[in-house]
C-alpha cells in the first residue's frame, strides 16, 4: 500500500468517527441512581446485638424509596 492510500483511508477512519460520536452522544440516557438496602438481623460475631427487625426496616425503606 503506498502512503497515499494510507493517508486516504486515515482520513476516511477519521470522518467516520467524527461523524459517530455525536450520535452516540445523543443516545446516551440520563443517569438513573441505584438504592441497595440490606438487612442484617443475626451475626457471626456474637457481641454484636442482634437485629430481629432488621428486615422489616429494609421493607420499609424500600417501599419509602419506591
Amino acid at each position: 500500500m503506498t502512503k497515499a492510500v494510507k493517508m486516504h483511508w486515515l482520513a476516511v477512519l477519521i470522518g467516520v468517527l467524527a461523524l459517530a460520536l455525536p450520535v452516540r452522544a445523543a443516545e446516551e440516557h440520563k443517569p438513573q441512581p441505584f438504592v441497595v438496602l440490606v438487612g442484617i438481623s443475626d451475626y457471626a460475631d456474637k457481641q454484636i446485638k442482634a437485629r430481629p427487625n432488621a428486615e422489616a426496616d429494609v421493607k420499609a425503606l424500600y417501599d419509602l424509596f419506591t
